[in-house]
């Protein structure tokens, strides 16, 4: 497993958190995440950007990511569609004192993040939120998976580009901070952290590329009301979060061969007595499985290790 620390520009405060990582097409890692000064994370908070050039053995040391706002920002998330040439950076403005009345934004780069337009709104309504990136679906329309932060309720957030309404709510069951993925067969599956209790991750599917989904359940991977992360191999789902139902350590990976049924034992991709929290994981091109969290409040922590080795920690004999 390789590892390495993100740290924040000097002028941007101490701490750090809710990281976000995408890999553009020259195989390059980006990475962005916000910066707060002091003991709350939503008081002027700015958004940082870092970059790992492909085949660059490190990271390139942070910088600041668009303006300082006259209000806080958070909750960044980069994403790129197939085929095109435009990076899409979703973040959300606090049009008050905290996350339920934030504003959710964008904008977009054409040179792979250098530069970037000047932010629109995306969602007038204030608590709506998003964590993980959309799924692009075979009508070129998108899922955005999303969460309003004033009533603990997921959604989906279905369109492109500027115009989205929505999709589908998960109502009844406080869930927030959905992850979207999609397995080998076609299969969607959503995952979410709760708001409440019981602490456990949940998950929904649809076998009709979101047009209907069903209920949430539980799954039995415990959650300390933390973010989570989810990607797919062709082998199996993966679940990247807090093995505890009290506090954001170990960071944990399980992962599942029968589609979210049974899940295996957890690996433990960090131990430290640190928050470890708030993944964002991806698989590269090179096949290799890459991911950014929050480590102690104070920094990102990247790591990358192979599908060999993660077939290895949690091959189907040792499912639980």
């Amino acid at each position: 497993m390789i590892a390495e620390f993100l740290y924040n520009p000097p002028s941007h405060g101490n701490n750090a958190h809710c990281g976000t990582l995408l890999e553009l097409k020259d195989g390059s890692l980006l990475a962005a995440w916000y910066s707060y000064p002091g003991n709350h994370d939503y008081e002027d908070a700015r958004l940082v950007v870092a970059r790992r050039r492909a085949g660059d053995g490190q990271w390139q040391p942070s910088t600041s990511l668009l303006e300082k706002f006259s209000s806080s920002a958070g909750n960044p998330l980069l994403f790129q569609e197939g085929g095109s040439e435009t990076l899409t950076l979703f973040f959300v403005l606090l049009k008050g004192n905290y996350w339920n009345h934030s504003v959710l934004h964008s904008c977009s780069s054409l040179d792979s993040g250098f530069s970037w337009s000047v932010p629109s709104v995306v969602w007038k309504d204030k608590g709506m939120m998003v964590r993980h990136p959309p799924l692009v679906l075979e009508d070129s329309s998108m899922l955005l998976p999303a969460y309003d932060e004033k009533s603990n309720r997921s959604l989906l957030l279905r369109g492109k580009g500027d115009s989205w309404h929505v999709d589908k709510v998960f109502e009844d069951i406080p869930l927030i901070q959905p992850v979207l993925i999609e397995d080998s067969s076609g299969r969607l599956t959503a995952f979410f952290r709760p708001a409440d209790e019981p602490r456990r991750v949940w998950r929904a599917h649809s076998t009709d590329k979101g047009k209907r989904w069903s209920n949430p359940i539980q799954t039995l991977l415990p959650c300390p009301l933390s973010g989570v992360a989810a990607f797919s191999t062709p082998h199996c789902l993966c679940v990247v979060y807090n093995h505890s139902l009290e506090r954001r350590v170990p960071l944990s990976l399980a992962a599942s061969y029968d589609g979210g049924i049974s899940w295996s034992e957890p690996w433990n991709l960090d131990e430290t007595a640190q928050e470890v929290s708030y993944p964002s994981f991806i698989v590269g091109s090179d096949g290799m499985i890459h991911g950014v969290y929050t480590f102690n409040r104070r920094m990102l922590k990247y790591i990358s290790f192979s599908e060999e080795e993660l077939y290895e920690r949690t091959g189907k004999d040792r499912a639980v």
